[in-house]
């Protein structure tokens, strides 16, 4: 059996850009209700945020100067999951709805853990998901309360075993460490560090882009990609709608054929909302900095065009080339951003 060539690992992905059509608006509900770090930015072209664990989150004026960038970089409709700790469901629940934030969904995974669903202003599809309760020492696990979720469809694009699969996908996620509470936010609103305020006056924490989800007109083909060029694993999926990928550090890369998840999925845990992509997307990957010659090195030996190289002013380097999509794939050095 030929011995596969070693390559460099993938660390995740640090950043995540989408396109608004109103920075200022969108700033506002990433700031004010999600309570997301402002990192920078002028509120007109752009804003800068750090979502947790080292990642960023970049919202990009559509129409602004530097959207023709941007718009290689970023996918007209993108799914955001943010992991949030199991105590603070409820507060998070509560929190949305009292400024005014319609929860579209709610969700219990098989492995105890839930999910709530919103839209930002720009329509986009965000997930709050919250592990299972900790077992109490000596005794049985808390159930969680009811969730109530919504009726099936009378006629879903994906059958209730393929929602089922991707449950199942997620069920065997290891759940990132929760945090304790710290400082209430200051009187503007911006806070220096992530907080988890108490019930009745702030928002919990957010622990980092969970999943970040790329939509293919050929998965086997994107699949092959992912896993022999990128090195990524495999964790789960199907041959028709999906496929599931660890990402490094806690992080998933998930691939949909683009138009399979348009309908609600039915699924035994609850029901899963629709969300579907279309153009360039971008994603990028964390990798040392060691190891940036490597992966150039493999990017040519796999006959993979290199579209650009950037060196940062932090110090950080970036490679830039394509997935079979044209989706813009980007592998780039810790020294990109004031968080990484």
């Amino acid at each position: 059996m030929k011995k596969r060539p070693a390559i460099p690992n993938l660390d995740g992905g640090p950043q995540t850009i989408l396109l608004v059509e109103d920075v200022a608006k969108t700033s506002a509900f990433y700031q004010e209700i999600l309570r997301l770090e402002p990192k920078d930015g002028d509120r007109h072209r752009y804003m800068e945020f750090g979502p947790g664990e080292g990642g960023t989150l970049l919202l990009v004026d559509r129409e602004g100067s530097i959207a023709p960038m941007a718009s290689k970089a970023a996918a007209v409709s993108t799914s955001l999951t943010f992991f949030i700790p199991p105590d603070g469901y409820r507060r998070w629940k509560k929190w949305l709805v009292e400024h005014g934030v319609e929860i579209a969904l709610e969700t219990k995974w098989v492995h105890g853990g839930r999910s709530l669903y919103v839209n930002d202003p720009d329509g986009r599809r965000l997930e709050f998901k919250a592990p299972a309760e900790a077992q109490p020492a000596g005794g049985k696990a808390t159930a969680p309360a009811p969730v109530a979720t919504a009726a099936p469809p009378a006629k879903a694009s994906v059958t209730p075993k393929d929602a089922d699969d991707e449950a199942k996908t997620r069920a065997g996620q290891a759940p990132a460490p929760g945090r304790a509470p710290s400082a209430e936010p200051t009187s503007t609103g911006v806070q220096t560090s992530p907080i988890v305020p108490d019930a009745a006056k702030g928002a919990p924490t957010i622990d980092g882009v969970l999943e970040t989800i790329l939509y293919t007109e050929n998965l086997p083909r994107a699949r092959t990609f992912y896993r022999e060029v990128m090195g990524l694993a495999p964790m789960a999926g199907d041959s028709d709608r999906f496929q599931a990928f660890d990402a490094g550090a806690g992080r998933v890369l998930l691939l949909f054929k683009r138009g399979s998840a348009l309908d609600p999925q039915p699924a035994a845990v609850g029901m899963i909302p629709p969300h579907d992509g279309y153009g360039p997307q971008h994603v990028a990957f964390a990798i040392a900095a060691d190891d940036y010659h490597r992966w150039c090195a493999r990017l040519q030996a796999h006959r993979i065009a290199i579209e650009s190289e950037t060196n940062w002013d932090g110090g950080g380097r970036s490679v830039f080339f394509r997935d079979p999509d044209k989706h813009l794939v980007e592998l780039a050095t810790p020294g990109i951003w004031p968080n990484y």
